[in-house]
């Protein structure tokens, strides 16, 4: 049980930092801030623990990035969405984040079946996607060869 807490809070934190080494492009550097999406189960109760610790995770993470300078001297902004444990708010959650909010990364994938529909509907953008969850061998099967998919999960 804790090796499984140990990972929902620092994996994400470890995610994050990856996110930033990607964000070092031609778009994050024109930006003031340079900003990471997460979309995480927030309500949903069968999964609403979980995301509150990748939540938690990624926001000490963030203070601490934030702290020390930023990165390339611009702070980092993480947006947070809640996909609600269905897949079409998830879909609309990691559009917006994308196309409206301008995001350089996305993290979540905590439900393989909100995973696979936003996969499906965000590979025509190609962002950095990490995700720490969706266990389900579909998902790293389709996406894992995807040069712009990482999936960090504890099989």
């Amino acid at each position: 049980m804790a090796r499984k807490r140990w990972f929902w809070i620092w994996g994400p934190a470890a995610i994050l930092i990856l996110f930033i080494m990607a964000a070092q492009t031609g778009t994050a550097i024109a930006q003031d801030a340079i900003k990471i999406g997460a979309v995480l189960p927030l309500s949903k109760a069968a999964f609403a623990q979980a995301g509150e610790e990748q939540r938690r995770g990624l926001l000490m993470a963030l203070e601490e990035i934030n702290q020390a300078g930023g990165v390339l001297g611009k702070k980092v902004e993480l947006i947070i969405e809640d996909d609600t444990g269905e897949p079409s708010v998830g879909i609309a959650a990691a559009e917006k984040l994308i196309a409206r909010d301008k995001v350089v990364a996305l993290i979540g994938g905590y439900s393989s079946t909100i995973t696979y529909a936003q996969l499906n509907a965000i590979q025509r953008y190609e962002p950095f996607v990490a995700w720490v969850g969706a266990s389900s061998t579909k998902v790293e099967h389709e996406f894992g060869p995807k040069r712009w998919f990482f999936h960090y999960h504890p099989w």
